[in-house]
């Protein structure tokens, strides 16, 4: 048996009815992203931001992971939606230093950033909440 090709409209209604069919199935899992931070190496200029929104009920605000020298110096800071600085850590090289720091949590924009002084390294640092 000849398989017959199918026409635009065929494809636009099996397209269709994909999208509506797998939009109403209820997922098994929620989606919560909640890790915000760097995964990467640094340089001598280089400096780092991202932002997170806590915005619902939220126990704490972990800020956890590490950093690791190998020359010069680098700055972190975690900054609270009031524009507050709650932690703030310069780190020299050479070391491999740990973070694990818990925050009383406030609704709205924390910031997560890096500045490199002149250092080259690794920075492997998350902010997370649950």
């Amino acid at each position: 048996m000849k398989a017959k090709k199918l026409t635009t409209v065929q494809r636009f209604c099996l397209a269709t009815l994909f999208t509506l069919t797998m939009s109403t199935l209820p997922s098994c899992e929620k989606d919560s992203f909640n890790r915000y931070g760097f995964d990467s190496d640094f340089g001598k200029d280089s400096s780092g931001l991202t932002m997170m929104s806590i915005s619902s009920n939220v126990s704490s605000i972990i800020l956890s992971g590490g950093v690791f020298m190998d020359s010069g110096e680098m700055k972190v800071e975690f900054i609270d939606p009031n524009g507050f600085i709650v932690y703030s850590r310069n780190y020299f090289a050479p070391g491999n230093y740990s973070v694990n720091e818990t925050f009383k949590v406030s609704r709205g924009i924390w910031k997560l950033r890096y500045t490199s002084l002149k250092g080259i390294g690794r920075i492997d640092l998350h902010a997370n909440y649950r």
